[in-house]
């Protein structure tokens, strides 16, 4: 694991292994277990970025827009707690996306079942600068692949595990094998992404007052 955070650190993404705090995971869990039967298989057509590949996207998806939502509030109760910002301090980007405040950043449940996959993209057509994933299963998951690569860095799936990085790094999932259609088998990933339109305005107001 310390020498695949060092490969990452290089490429300013940023690596926490048991993020969600075990107090928390239950309630966290149960949320996932109330999304079952509401996710969306729409897919991308190859218009989602200019880096896109055509048709990306095997998995199922659901946005969180409930601010009380815990799939969404957790992020603001965990992502700047004192150990993360250590880490995120020694990245300029980090500190630009902690002074957004929150406006207009999304939040994104996905499940993928056997044969699903994402494929290389990137998010910056979101106007989001910075994507949270956060990996997720319940006990009796059975699933293989599902890793995620970030500008050719696998990084192996493992439960409660969080990766940061900049949202212009091309990144993508590995197809999922998983003999099971039990929905608590399947790999899922919880997704955040902050956006870059306050910091643009403030930014611009800045810019105003530069004498």
């Amino acid at each position: 694991v310390d020498s695949l955070k060092a490969t990452l650190e290089e490429k300013n993404v940023i690596l926490i292994d048991d993020f969600i705090p075990s107090s928390k995971m239950e309630w966290l869990l149960n949320e996932i277990k109330k999304s079952r039967g509401r996710f969306e298989r729409e897919g991308y057509t190859g218009t989602k970025t200019i880096r896109d590949h055509k048709d990306p996207r095997g998995c199922g998806t659901r946005i969180i827009t409930d601010e009380r939502n815990l799939l969404r509030s957790i992020w603001r109760t965990n992502l700047w707690y004192e150990e993360t910002m250590e880490v995120c301090n020694k990245y300029p980007i980090y500190k630009h996306a902690r002074i957004t405040g929150g406006v207009g950043d999304s939040t994104l449940l996905s499940v993928y079942y056997d044969g699903d996959y994402y494929g290389p993209h990137i998010d910056t057509d979101m106007e989001c600068i910075v994507t949270c994933v956060l990996m997720l299963n319940f006990p009796e998951a059975s699933f293989s692949g599902g890793n995620l690569k970030i500008e050719g860095t696998e990084i192996p799936f493992v439960h409660n595990r969080l990766i940061m990085f900049p949202s212009c790094l091309e990144h993508e999932v590995t197809k999922i094998e998983n003999n099971s259609s039990d929905y608590f088998k399947q790999r899922f990933t919880l997704q955040h992404f902050i956006s870059a339109v306050r910091l643009k305005k403030i930014l611009l107001d800045e810019s105003r007052n530069f004498q």
